[in-house]
């Protein structure tokens, strides 16, 4: 049977980090790749009262974040994304986003150019 590979990238609170390899480890996923990022979504950063200012308004504009990236087969996305979304979920803004994109090609710099679109991934 033939499958593809994907990768499946997710932005996530600092916070949840932990929780997050765990569930894709259980998965079968191990292969991880993760960085710490600053970025901003819906909610425009914070806007808080600095107190050593005497209660003048501050903002931050980027927060910091971990992006997590997993190449799987695509059989395996839905399960991965279900788990993840479980393990940061808050259900509120700052919970991140889950992206699921193809992949055409791997390129190895010790073995090469690395068919896609079969099982057997091996140059």
């Amino acid at each position: 049977m033939s499958s593809t590979l994907k990768e499946v990238i997710a932005i996530i609170r600092p916070d949840k980090w932990w929780a997050t390899p765990e569930v894709a480890i259980a998965l079968g996923a191990e292969e991880v790749m993760h960085w710490r990022v600053l970025g901003r979504g819906h909610q425009h950063g914070l806007r808080y009262l600095r107190p050593s200012s005497g209660g003048e308004e501050s903002e931050m504009q980027f927060l910091p974040k971990w992006m997590a990236g997993w190449m799987i087969e695509s059989q395996q996305v839905d399960a991965l994304v279900a788990a993840i979304i479980e393990a940061n979920g808050t259900n509120n803004y700052g919970d991140g986003k889950i992206f699921v994109c193809p992949v055409d090609e791997v390129t190895s710099d010790e073995i090469g150019t690395v068919a896609i679109g079969t099982a057997n991934h091996e140059a």
